[in-house]
C-alpha cells in the first residue's frame, strides 16, 4: 500500500510505489562499478553514531530509569507470581538443605530447593541418578540407546513418587522414552517393574 501524499513518511515500511512497480535494478547484478562501490564503502567509514556526545537532562534520566523498572522479563519467570503449586513446596521443604553443584564438588547449602513441576527432589538427586545412570551404563533401558551429548539421559521414578529413591524404582531412559512414560502410567510402572525383576533375576543366577 502506497501513502496517499506525496513526500509523506512514516515508520511502517511502506513505500510511495505502487502496487506491482518493478524497481529497475531488481535482480540486476553488476550494475554500479567497483569504484563506485568502493566510493559508497568509504563514505560510510568514520561515521559517528547520532547520540554520540548527547547529554540526557535529569528528567529524561529519571522517566529512562522509572521505565527500566517498570519492565518485566517476560522470557523468564522473574516478575510472575508463583503457582499454588510452587507455593505450597516451598512451605512443605521448611528450611531443609539442597545441593548446589559447582564444578566436581557437591555441597548442600540452605538456599533454594530442588523442585520441578512443583514437585521438590532430594537434595541428593543430583547424585543419585548418576549412580543409576552409571549402573545401566548410560543406556536407555527402553531402546537401548546410548546416551551421550545429542541424545538427553533422564533418571524416572517407576512409581511417578520422586520421594522414593530406592534403585529398584529408579531407571536410566532417553528423553524420547521418557516423554512417552507420561501416558498409560499405570501400564508403564508394571512394564519397568518387571524389567527391574528381571534384572534382579539374572544377577542372583550369576551370584550362584
Amino acid at each position: 500500500m502506497s501513502y496517499n501524499v506525496k513526500g509523506e513518511q512514516r515508520n511502517t515500511g511502506r513505500t510511495h510505489f505502487k502496487k506491482g512497480f518493478t524497481p529497475w535494478n531488481k535482480n540486476k547484478k553488476g550494475v554500479y562499478s567497483e569504484e563506485y562501490r568502493r566510493k559508497i564503502s568509504d563514505g560510510g567509514k568514520g561515521r559517528t553514531s547520532p547520540m554520540k556526545g548527547v547529554k540526557h537532562s535529569d528528567e529524561t534520566k529519571q522517566k529512562i530509569k522509572k521505565a527500566r523498572k517498570a519492565q518485566i522479563n517476560v522470557s523468564g519467570p522473574k516478575g510472575k507470581p508463583w503457582s499454588a503449586a510452587r507455593k505450597n513446596a516451598q512451605i512443605a521443604r521448611n528450611g531443609k538443605p539442597y545441593i548446589i553443584r559447582h564444578k566436581r564438588k557437591s555441597v548442600l547449602k540452605n538456599l533454594k530447593p530442588l523442585i520441578k513441576n512443583g514437585k521438590e527432589y532430594h537434595p541428593l538427586w543430583h547424585e543419585i541418578r548418576k549412580l543409576i545412570y552409571k549402573r545401566d551404563n548410560w543406556n536407555c533401558q527402553e531402546c537401548g540407546v546410548k546416551c551421550h551429548n545429542n541424545i538427553r539421559i533422564n533418571c524416572h521414578h517407576i512409581d511417578y513418587d520422586v520421594t522414593n529413591n530406592d534403585f529398584n524404582n529408579l531407571i536410566t531412559l532417553c528423553a524420547s522414552c521418557h516423554a512417552k512414560t507420561n501416558f498409560k502410567r499405570i501400564d508403564w510402572t508394571l512394564y519397568f517393574k518387571a524389567i527391574q525383576n528381571n534384572k534382579e533375576a539374572e544377577i542372583i543366577k550369576i551370584s550362584v
